[in-house]
């Protein structure tokens, strides 16, 4: 990987984090004053608190760096045509599949800490704004995040840290930066694949497309399994059947496996390259 103008270790980047923290709190605050909670819905206005400073603090950092959005989207060998052709399918079954393991897991998360009557209230409210909410939590927040967590947090961990620390300290970050005991746990396991996935790549392009298609599979099924109807008095809902879990564990494992063997086989055909090289 290109070595970037200016490296930033895991403490300097744990400062940057809390500065977005507190971007992200005083916006809340400020939102909710003006009574912004009241003309939007709590999907849009979630992403949207997050959204922004990010947009902030990624802008800074690629202006420090001295970044552009090309280098940062795609430095990998691989055309994007090609990597959107061998890797898109794999990625959505993983999304698939974990989709559904995570939401239970979820539901562990609200068993322990049950949500607030006020949230559980807000629920069927969730997409009220129609398309500019599910555009704003589909497609926007995505882009954004991913620029930043991944293509300037794991772009520079890559560069200064073992494959291992760059994925766990990526996911804390990224898991911290939701502030949201609910969102924690599936962020973290998020922030693991999304690291993992940059890191073989090389390209945002692959962790765009797998965010994307986490918050759409989400949003789809809760408009699809009428969820607003289903959440029980804490604020969960009902768990998948075990059929319905091993069916999401095989179907996300056969995307992984085949994510897996696709990296290893491209491993392969870079390292020969690399000695014809050398041999000439």
């Amino acid at each position: 990987m290109d070595q970037d103008g200016t490296q930033l270790n895991i403490v300097e980047i744990s400062v940057i984090t809390a500065l977005l923290i507190g971007l992200e709190i005083s916006l809340s605050i400020f939102l909710y004053g003006i009574g912004f909670g009241a003309v939007i819905d709590p999907a849009a206005l979630d992403s949207l608190i997050m959204t922004l400073p990010t947009g902030v603090v990624l802008a800074s950092l690629m202006h420090y760096k001295k970044l552009s959005y090309r280098k940062l989207f795609h430095s990998s060998s691989t055309s994007i045509s090609n990597t959107f052709l061998v890797l898109t399918v794999p990625i959505l079954l993983v999304i698939y599949g974990s989709n559904i393991i995570i939401s239970d897991f979820a539901n562990i998360v609200i068993w322990l800490f049950p949500l607030s009557p006020a949230a559980v209230a807000s629920f069927p409210d969730l997409y009220s704004n129609g398309f500019p909410s599910i555009a704003m939590v589909c497609i926007v927040a995505p882009v954004i995040e991913e620029l930043l967590f991944r293509g300037i947090f794991v772009r520079n961990f890559l560069q200064m840290y073992s494959l291992k620390r760059t994925l766990i300290y990526s996911a804390l970050i990224f898991a911290i930066a939701h502030m949201n005991v609910y969102q924690l746990p599936v962020a973290f396991m998020m922030g693991l694949f999304l690291g993992w996935l940059y890191a073989r790549t090389r390209s945002l392009w692959p962790c765009i497309l797998a965010h994307m298609a986490f918050n759409s599979v989400s949003t789809i099924l809760f408009f699809v399994d009428d969820q607003a109807s289903k959440i029980l008095p804490d604020g969960r809902l009902p768990m998948h059947s075990p059929i319905e879990q091993v069916v999401a564990m095989t179907v996300a494992g056969i995307g992984m496996l085949a994510l897996t063997w696709l990296f290893q086989r491209q491993a392969r055909r870079t390292s020969v390259a690399d000695d014809d090289t050398d041999s000439r």
